[in-house]
C-alpha cells in the first residue's frame, strides 16, 4: 500500500480511465519552492476504491498528465527546457 506523506503537497494534475485514478505529485511545497512546485516526477495510481495500485516515477518534469483508455499510454507535458508532449508507456 502506498501512502502519500503529509508533508507531500497534493495532486495538481489528475486523470481518470475506467479502472484508475492518476495523481501527479512534485513532492514539493510551494512555501519553499514557489513556481517549481507545479512540475511533478511522481505520478500515484489509485483504484476507484482508493487504495494504491502503483506508483511511477519520471525522468523529466511534468505539468500535466493524461492517460488513454486501456491504461497502456500516459501522456504529459514538459516544459523543461522547451514545451514538449511526451508519451511514456505504462503497461
Amino acid at each position: 500500500k502506498i501512502i502519500v506523506p503529509a508533508s507531500v503537497s497534493k495532486p495538481f494534475s489528475l486523470k481518470f480511465s475506467p479502472k484508475y485514478v492518476y495523481g501527479l505529485y512534485s513532492g514539493k511545497n510551494f512555501k519553499e519552492n514557489g513556481l517549481e512546485t507545479l512540475a511533478g516526477t511522481i505520478i500515484y495510481v489509485f483504484d476507484w476504491n482508493g487504495e494504491a495500485i502503483k506508483k511511477y516515477e519520471l525522468n523529466v518534469p511534468v505539468t500535466l498528465i493524461s492517460v488513454d483508455n486501456k491504461d497502456e499510454m500516459l501522456y504529459a507535458f514538459s516544459n523543461m527546457p522547451d514545451p514538449e508532449l511526451i508519451r511514456f508507456k505504462i503497461k
